[in-house]
């Protein structure tokens, strides 16, 4: 790195940093607790669930239920009234938006000054450190970064809080390095739409683009079209990376090879309204480093025991085990205290604590006992992609029910961005790596005795964006539910055919 030569020293102090404090994560994790206990005690929810009383992690599941989103939301409600001291003893006056698959249209995710320094910019600084160290030849800091996430809601209502998806409230209350970093003066992440950014974007220097997968392409896609070129680098001939979250970047890579010139690098990163949970340390190690000095505690209940609501069980970072598939709960200075985030992860290595998230425990189908998750559909449908030369744009995938409803299959909605030449050869392909990942899958397809054959709808191109819109209003800003354990989702795209 030849450009801004004191943060040489700087990141090379903080990947050091990073990766010492993981010879003593374990402690790190229980000072922690205590912290949060001691500041919760302060709060209205601390005296409802009796903190004063919590002297260890045995006392903290005794008196503390695991909770979901509804089951705080009369708390999150009082603070958005303007009510302090609610969840977290200093002033709350940031609500994250988050769109995800709760009962509710949409959370409002309290965010503190605590949560953002010692959470979301320490992760992001310490994300930025790791690339760096990987790709010292870098050139990033020399242009700007475009985030692709979400919209700032300026409506304040009748009461001091903003509300607005979380990216656009992180740029805006940045501490003073990283502006220095990435510059943002076009407060591009404030536009409320598409088009606005494309305007804005066209022509800067960007060098390195944060986003999730299925709406960078779309962003990606449009600039294109609009500036009548073939590809991505003929705007931005110094774009090198794509930093990316919220779903696997696998079924979109050929497609991203499609519209760029030269490869880019790809590094994943784990975060949420919540927090910011995890990064990927190699670029030939896809897994994810878990961050457990960042203001958040973990806890873990194996998958089975959460659909049960079976949280007699619930383990701490010194007691998970590899190979195993785990719900996580969290506790964050932001006041989530044992918040079930709604995904499911497996351990990959324990020193350091590297994970791989495996899907969501609402976001899977096992309406026959087949127990597959989205790391089983979206790994099948990339090889399926490869297999077949397609590349998919967007999907989602549910039961069929045949007529004694005993039997049936999976039915998969794909819009495609370059269909396979084979509908049948795609369908076998996928259904075949499908049983090769996933035993309880393979067992109940045996013979179609109880799971037939998977089917296709293919879907016309850009239906899932016209969809989205139709139905949920998000502003172009989404989450499809890639897999769901009902129909509700496939008899509401058939209705819209």
């Amino acid at each position: 790195m030849h450009i801004f030569s004191p943060f040489n020293y700087f990141f090379r102090y903080i990947y050091k940093r990073l990766l010492d404090s993981y010879n003593h994560s374990q402690q790190l994790q229980e000072e922690l607790f205590f912290f949060l206990i001691d500041q919760g005690s302060k709060t209205l929810f601390g005296f409802d669930h009796n903190f004063k009383q919590i002297k260890s992690i045995d006392d903290f599941n005794k008196y503390v239920p695991i909770s979901t989103y509804e089951q705080i939301l009369p708390y999150i409600d009082t603070m958005i009234r303007g009510e302090q001291n609610v969840l977290w003893p200093t002033q709350i006056k940031f609500f994250a938006k988050s769109f995800g698959t709760t009962n509710v249209k949409n959370k409002n995710i309290p965010i503190s000054l605590e949560c953002l320094n010692k959470n979301h910019h320490k992760a992001e600084r310490d994300m930025l450190a790791i690339y760096l160290h990987n790709n010292p030849e870098s050139e990033i800091l020399k242009g700007k970064n475009i985030s692709i996430f979400g919209v700032k809601n300026g409506n304040k209502k009748d009461f001091e809080a903003v509300c607005g998806k979380f990216t656009s409230m992180f740029w805006d209350d940045f501490s003073a390095w990283p502006k220095t970093i990435v510059p943002t003066k076009e407060k591009i992440h404030q536009q409320n739409n598409l088009d606005e950014k494309l305007k804005l974007y066209s022509n800067a220097d960007i060098r390195s683009i944060s986003g999730t997968p299925e709406l960078t392409l779309t962003f990606l896609k449009m600039l294109i079209e609009r500036k009548n070129v073939e590809n991505i680098h003929e705007i931005w001939p110094d774009l090198e990376v794509f930093f990316f979250s919220g779903m696997s970047f696998s079924p979109f890579r050929k497609y991203f090879k499609n519209i760029i010139q030269y490869p880019i690098k790809v590094q994943e990163q784990y975060n949420a309204a919540e927090g910011f949970f995890a990064v990927q340390l190699s670029p030939e190690d896809n897994d994810l480093l878990l961050l457990l000095n960042h203001g958040i505690f973990y806890e873990f209940v194996e998958f089975d025991d959460f659909a049960k609501n079976n949280f007699t069980d619930v383990k701490t970072i010194k007691d998970v085990e590899i190979g195993k598939i785990y719900a996580l709960i969290i506790t964050t200075c932001s006041g989530l205290w044992r918040y079930a985030i709604g995904d499911t992860i497996e351990f990959t290595c324990l020193n350091p604590f590297k994970i791989k998230i495996v899907g969501r425990t609402k976001l899977f189908i096992n309406t026959f006992g087949e127990e597959l998750t989205l790391q089983n559909a979206e790994e099948a449908l990339a090889f399926a992609c490869e297999k077949t030369d397609s590349s998919i744009t967007n999907y989602t995938a549910g039961p069929k029910y045949f007529i004694d409803n005993l039997h049936g299959c999976h039915e998969w909605a794909i819009e495609f961005s370059k269909t396979p030449k084979d509908l049948d050869t795609f369908v076998h392909i996928l259904d075949e790596k499908l049983k090769s990942l996933n035993a309880d899958y393979n067992a109940k397809r045996y013979k179609d005795i109880v799971l037939g054959c998977p089917i296709l709808t293919v879907l016309h191109e850009d239906f899932f964006s016209r969809w989205e819109k139709t139905h949920y209003k998000f502003r172009g800003y989404y989450k499809t539910p890639h897999l769901a354990n009902s129909r509700i989702f496939l008899d509401d795209i058939h209705r819209y055919l």
